[in-house]
């Protein structure tokens, strides 16, 4: 959801990005985990979240940690309690004009859904180093 926040003295607005997060994506996340151990054996590291709130929070934290590593994605402004327990909304920055990763790309009839251009997929071997370097 698109959230405005009145600007200081005059300013624009800020336009910020909220992520909702329920009970109902605690649920959905262990049945990800359940089909992926049943599909490839057991999962070395991967615990199911226990409370909405730490799911919030991990998703936070590898937002922190992208960002801290140079890798394009939005800057997170924390996480606000709606219900105790129950629903968090995670705040980020907003992109202006981002596409969903298969809107983007297409040109006219028959495109293939989430084709890139050559001067992003080769921009993504850089970044798969990064990401495998923080882990």
């Amino acid at each position: 959801m698109r959230i405005a926040v009145k600007g200081a003295d005059g300013e624009e607005p800020k336009q910020l990005f909220g992520k909702l997060y329920a009970q109902s994506h605690l649920r959905a996340d262990r049945w990800y985990k359940l089909g992926r151990e049943l599909l490839y054996g057991r999962l070395e590291d991967e615990k199911p979240f226990n409370t909405v709130r730490r799911l919030v929070q991990q998703e936070d934290y590898a937002l922190r940690l992208c960002r801290d590593a140079g890798l394009p994605s939005p800057t997170p402004y924390g996480l606000v309690e709606l219900t105790p327990e129950r629903e968090y909304l995670l705040v980020t920055e907003f992109f202006d004009g981002a596409t969903e990763l298969g809107e983007g790309g297409r040109r006219g009839r028959g495109a293939v859904p989430g084709a890139r251009s050559a001067p992003v997929c080769a921009g993504g071997a850089p970044r798969r180093r990064v990401l495998r370097d923080l882990v």
